[in-house]
């Protein structure tokens, strides 16, 4: 009952994976390897135009979306998965940059193939930002380059995989907003 009650307390029900409490209290375990100098890159990504899905299609078919997102994402890869907020997720790996890359990659076509023809005829896709550890990050660092990858992103297209390192950061991102500065600026 006890092993019941932490699993309820720490996974989300519709996705299986973490809840924002639990997967930053593993992130910032993680870090410590990767400040070892273990490899360590982080994926964050959100499902384009998720409003309208609910919008057009109920709630209900939201919630498959996120249901079958959550199998996809289980079968391409192994890493710590946690739904941050809404539709917004975070996959950490011990991987280099190159690597990471390769498994949002994969993410973005598994979810893109998904099949929701029981609820409607809609596609499902999402915006992924990748960003490898450096020397001196914290995990409120690493998540601000994947997160301003990620909205790079969804403002040059959606449907795509952006690295940090594939753009220069300026000033305007000083003003970032999303959903890692949210989930991460109570930690400090």
């Amino acid at each position: 009952m006890q092993r019941d009650l932490i699993r309820y307390a720490t996974t989300d029900s519709l996705t299986g994976f973490l809840n924002r409490r639990a997967f930053f209290a593993d992130a910032i375990e993680a870090c410590s390897a990767a400040d070892a100098g273990s490899p360590f890159s982080v994926i964050l990504f959100d499902v384009d135009r998720f409003k309208r899905i609910n919008d057009e299609h109920g709630h209900q078919a939201g919630d498959l979306v996120l249901a079958k997102l959550g199998a996809s994402v289980r079968t391409v890869s192994e890493g710590l998965v946690g739904r941050l907020g809404g539709e917004e997720f975070c996959l950490l790996l011990s991987s280099d940059l190159a690597d990471a890359i390769e498994v949002a990659e994969n993410l973005r076509q598994s979810i893109k193939a998904l099949d929701f023809t029981e609820i409607g005829s809609f596609e499902v896709t999402c915006s992924f930002g990748v960003a490898e550890w450096e020397s001196g990050d914290t995990i409120d660092r690493i998540l601000r380059r994947a997160d301003i990858a990620m909205y790079e992103a969804k403002n040059t297209g959606r449907d795509r995989v952006i690295a940090a390192d594939s753009f220069v950061v300026t000033d305007r991102h000083d003003k970032w907003r999303g959903v890692a500065r949210a989930a991460t600026t109570r930690k400090q």
